[in-house]
């Protein structure tokens, strides 16, 4: 027995597969102590039979059948011809059924881990209690055994699912790896294909991405420039100013141009960031621009030249059709008999024709005008008288410039300017050129209800109350960040349609009433020449709009103290 127990202890220590520990309990063991049969069953955490390790007509059990809930009770052998006097009769019957001789728990604690169960010895003879204490003492080992073993099975299950997880993982990196490799592939055919320059900065301003064209506006080849800073390949101060504002404003596109070896670009820069993901660059492009520059100073150039040219003409035959109206209204008309129809109404009729064309004579010296002013103010060579302004002064100037329009109308036009607004430096008669345009725009597209003109302070971080659709693509430096005075013209007309929006300050734009399809009179250019005076004077003007509610137009103008001479 102590060799026996020493040989099978020495054994199932060393056991950690549930096959060699089966085959040492219901084979090597039983053919030792001479055991017709022996079945082990060993139960999972969930106490289901994990493995039914021998073919016999033992039938497997669960943790709460009631023959292990017995042994778990028992904690050592049962022998079924010497059963304790607590054991239940169905226990004891179900031993006889199936012919167990003796029922050994395998327990770990409290739990029970398995259940070696053997039938009867070859040799007829009963259990002696060497048997019995042989095989208590050989159940702990084997309880142990098996629980390592339970274990082991688990390691190697969790072991083949996260080989299972790495392999799957392994495959999708592969397959991402793939994609990415052909979109940095048609990436490069892209930036190989751009007609504009491209080139990408990091958040230091050194060069990590450029295509060929960039290279050959700065003149380099794309592996010298790499790694450079942006600022020592293009030192055009516009350009680095536009993305260090990109960089503090992601959400902006800013536009500049920029001269480089005797071409014109337009550079755009935009911050480089992905939903979630911090700032990680710019992308700026640069777009040959020389060819269009050179044609909008051929088109200014020969604007002013024909306007110049028409003005001269034109103040002529004005002069010469006020002479005319004025010496037919003395000397002609006293003289024609005055009971004649019909020389009354050729009369009328050269009347109204000299009236007309004084009319249309005098709109196209206000276009003539309007071109030359325009041209002169993109082109920087228009006269400023540059001086101190009262904002209410403006205003005023430009309702009494425009009342007789609004009485004809029959409407109401009304100031709200704060107290105490300060002093401006700036050009009196443009800004009055600017609240006059904008009164007479709105006075036009009106047929009922008012206009109001209202002028404030706005200090720096507060912002202005929308109105409706504001006026797309433009990059309003608000809240302001200096001191401001607003000017706002709101009226109760027509309204523009968002649509249309766009295209207001555009030269020779006009907006038309959408539900008749007409247009008001006008050039077209007065719009653009207030945006032009607003810029030049440092504000910006937006336009704001409910169809068919009214519309709000809204400059700014810096507070700035006048230069010391």
């Amino acid at each position: 027995y102590q060799s026996l127990l020493s040989e099978m202890s020495d054994q199932l220590a060393t056991s950690i597969l549930l096959d060699r520990l089966a085959s040492l309990l219901t084979e090597e063991l039983p053919r030792r102590l001479q055991v017709a049969w022996a079945t082990l069953s060993v139960l999972d955490q969930d106490g289901e039979l994990l493995v039914p390790t021998h073919e016999t007509s033992f039938p497997p059990l669960h943790v709460h059948h009631s023959l292990v809930e017995y042994l778990r009770h028992l904690r050592y052998p049962l022998l079924r011809l010497r059963p304790p006097p607590d054991t239940p009769s169905e226990v004891q019957s179900f031993l006889e059924r199936h012919g167990v001789e003796l029922a050994v728990p395998l327990t770990v604690g409290s739990e029970v881990v398995g259940l070696y169960v053997l039938g009867p010895k070859r040799s007829g003879k009963m259990y002696t209690v060497y048997d019995v204490r042989l095989l208590s003492i050989l159940s702990r080992q084997a309880a142990a055994s098996v629980q390592n073993a339970r274990l082991y099975r688990q390691v190697e299950a969790y072991s083949h699912s996260l080989e299972e997880q790495v392999q799957l993982r392994t495959r999708e990196l592969q397959e991402a790896y793939r994609d990415l490799a052909r979109q940095h592939a048609t990436l490069n055919v892209v930036l190989e294909n751009v007609a504009d320059g491209l080139v990408v900065t990091d958040i230091e301003g050194r060069i990590v991405m450029l295509n060929p064209v960039f290279a050959d506006i700065v003149g380099g080849t794309p592996e010298e420039l790499r790694g450079r800073r942006l600022n020592r390949v293009l030192t055009a101060d516009v350009l680095c100013q536009a993305v260090r504002t990109a960089m503090q404003d992601p959400t902006s596109v800013i536009s500049v141009d920029i001269e480089h070896a005797d071409r014109v670009y337009r550079a755009s820069a935009c911050a480089l960031q992905g939903e979630g993901h911090p700032l990680s660059g710019v992308v700026t492009v640069l777009r040959d621009i020389t060819h269009e520059v050179e044609m909008a100073r051929m088109k200014d150039e020969f604007v002013s030249i024909v306007s110049h040219e028409l003005r001269t003409p034109l103040t002529s035959v004005l002069g010469f059709v006020h002479l005319i109206q004025r010496r037919f209204n003395r000397h002609i008309i006293p003289s024609l008999p005055q009971e004649n129809r019909r020389v009354q109404r050729a009369v009328e009729r050269i009347v109204e024709n000299l009236r007309i064309i004084i009319i249309e004579g005098e709109r196209l010296t206000r276009l003539i005008n309007n071109l030359l002013d325009l041209s002169r103010m993109e082109a920087g060579r228009l006269q400023w008288d540059m001086g101190e302004v009262e904002i209410n002064d403006v205003i005023q100037s430009s309702i009494a410039a425009t009342a007789s329009l609004a009485q004809a109308k029959g409407l109401v036009v009304r100031s709200e300017t704060a107290d105490g607004l300060p002093t401006l430096y700036g050009d009196r008669d443009r800004l009055v050129q600017v609240v006059t345009n904008l009164l007479s725009n709105a006075i036009k597209f009106t047929d009922e209800g008012e206009v109001v003109v209202r002028a404030w302070r706005l200090e720096p971080g507060q912002e202005i109350a929308p109105f409706g659709v504001r006026q797309p693509n433009v990059q309003l430096n608000l809240p302001a960040t200096e001191p401001m005075v607003v000017v706002s013209v709101t009226d109760t007309g027509t309204g523009i349609a968002e649509e249309d929006l766009a295209q207001v300050f555009e030269k020779f734009h006009q907006v038309g009433d959408r539900e008749t399809g007409t247009r008001r009179p006008g050039t077209g250019l007065g719009l653009p020449i207030c945006k032009e005076i607003v810029e030049h004077h440092g504000g910006q003007i937006w336009v704001e709009s409910r169809l068919g509610e009214g519309s709000r137009f809204t400059f700014t103008l810096p507070v700035r103290r006048v230069p010391a001479n």
